[in-house]
Formats: C-alpha cells, structure tokens, sequence
C-alpha cells in the first residue's frame, strides 16, 4: 500500500496498482449465489465488466469478514454503470453501489456521467474497441 497526494493505492500479486476509493460512497446491495444478479434492470454476469483500476474495503455483511472489492463498469444500452463487486467464497458475489449517484428521478444510483467513465459509451464505440 502507497499514499501519495491524499490518494491511498495498492498493488496486487501480479503488479497492477488500484487506487483505493472512499467506502463510505458505497453501499452493499446484494449477495449473488453461482452466477446471476439483476442490477440496473440486466444480468450483469452477462455483460463485460470493464476494471476500472479502483477499489474499496469492505467488510463481508454476514460475518464482517475485510475484503476489497475491485470497482467496475458496465455499458447497458448506451449507458455507463458503476458498480464494486467481489467473491467472498466461490461462486457467493459481493455487491455494492455507489452512494453518491443518484439520478434526478430518484432510480438507478450507479449511472455515472460519461466523461468519467472508463468504458465504452456507445454500442459503436463498443464494436470498435473490440
């Protein structure tokens, strides 16, 4: 683990470096037991995750167990969502959604604007990184 500038970072087993986010922007959503969960309205085991070279300290819900779980972005019909999410044993999935992205009508809090955004943001964009 290195700080540098007020900004906390860690580096995994195989060298890639993740800044470590605020855990409290956020929040536990769900545990997924195999491979389904529905968030933002879709399967998200049936979309790309694209890493987003971030994470968060956790703490398991049940058992309060630390992890950290890696923050990720998915594309849904055009529109970026945000989301941390890692495996507490194999195959039970962690979620959490940010706290901090609340839309003005009050429904999906992980729809994030594009320019911040390390995914692609069109399904043209998608064919062409591709």
């Amino acid at each position: 683990m290195t700080k540098s500038a007020d900004r906390e970072y860690i580096t995994t087993a195989i060298g890639k470096k993740y800044r470590v986010e605020k855990s409290s922007d956020f929040e536990y959503v769900t545990t997924a037991i195999g491979e389904e969960c529905f968030l933002f309205g879709v399967d998200v085991f049936a979309h790309e995750w694209t890493d987003t070279r971030k994470c968060i300290r956790v703490h398991d819900p049940l058992y309060g167990q630390p992890y950290t779980m890696n923050v990720y972005e998915i594309t849904v019909d055009g529109t970026v969502h945000r989301f941390a999410a890692g495996e507490f044993s194999n195959n039970v999935w962690g979620f959490w959604l940010p706290t901090n992205r609340a839309r003005p009508d009050g429904h999906d809090s992980a729809r994030i604007p594009p320019d911040e955004s390390n995914a692609p943001h069109t399904k043209e964009q998608e064919k062409r990184s591709s």
